[in-house]
């Protein structure tokens, strides 16, 4: 995983962390495939926080579960897409 220290980036990480959807943990209420859970919760800050998701990857023979939905619920705010909340 790639890191940052562009304040500016971590600055913007930061400002969406309030926004936060309220789902619940460990279910799938977004229809993502994925359930929802702290990986969820990363990834979607750092999604809607403007860091290029291409490059962040796990750890080798890592896991990320939950890492999916967090991305699938920023793509479609970011698109306007509904997310089923």
């Amino acid at each position: 995983m790639r890191a940052t220290e562009d304040p500016l980036q971590v600055a913007e990480v930061l400002r969406v962390v309030p926004e936060v959807p309220a789902l619940t943990w460990g279910r799938d209420e977004i229809g993502a495939g994925d359930m929802w859970n702290s990986n969820s919760l990363v990834s979607w800050a750092l999604a809607r926080g403007g860091l290029d998701m291409e490059t962040i990857r796990p750890p080798a023979n890592g896991r990320l579960p939950g890492w999916a939905a967090g991305l699938t619920l920023a793509r479609r705010q970011v698109s306007g897409v509904s997310s089923g909340q």
